[in-house]
Parts: structure tokens; sequence; C-alpha cells
């Protein structure tokens, strides 16, 4: 049995959620010092259930 793996366009569902998104500058603060100023490699978000990381994640792409 083979099964096949493919992506789930969740682009109207992140609209949905960014539509009415604000606040949480202190979010995009961090993460815009995160890209300036450090040598790490990764930035790892977490929060949660219903705070808002995939709304962050939405408007940073």
């Amino acid at each position: 049995m083979t099964t096949r793996l493919s992506a789930i366009d969740s682009t109207p569902d992140l609209e949905k959620l960014a539509k009415n998104f604000t606040g949480r500058q202190w979010v995009f603060d961090n993460i815009d010092r995160w890209l300036r100023e450090s040598d790490e490699r990764f930035f790892i978000l977490t929060g949660e259930p219903g705070v808002g990381k995939s709304a962050i994640t939405y408007h940073l792409i």
C-alpha cells in the first residue's frame, strides 16, 4: 500500500485568522531585534492555543 502525502493549503484559514489581527507589536519588535542582532539560527515562537502564533507567522510571510 502506497500513501502519498501532499501539502494542505491553509491560506484561506490563515487569511481569516489574520484579518482582524491587531496588537502583539512586542513580538514583531523581538523578531526584528533577533534578525538584526542575533547570531542564532532559529527563533522559536511558542504560546498557548489561540494566542495568535499562526497569525503572526502569516504576517511575517
